[in-house]
């Protein structure tokens, strides 16, 4: 589920679900891609540090479509998930 998700694909989701699906490690900070448990669409989890550096690796059309988008560097991204 994504922290203030306005869409049926995360609002629903079970948020005790296990989502992990890879994890980026990077001087005592983390950024962990979640496969959404009703779409299978990518969002993700952590400090947001690494947002383009882990999604960009991700086609967008897999990514989580809620809002309100997370903007990084003037392009947008899923919003972070509500838990792991």
């Amino acid at each position: 589920m994504c922290m203030k998700a306005t869409c049926g694909e995360c609002s629903k989701s079970d948020p005790t679900a296990p989502l992990s699906v890879c994890s980026l490690e990077s001087t005592r900070s983390w950024l962990t891609l979640l496969a959404t448990p009703n779409s299978g669409k990518t969002t993700w989890f952590g400090c947001g540090r690494h947002i383009p550096e882990v999604l960009d690796k991700v086609p967008a059309d897999e990514w989580c479509t809620c809002e309100p988008k997370v903007e990084v560097g003037g392009k947008k991204y899923p919003p972070k998930s509500a838990s792991r």
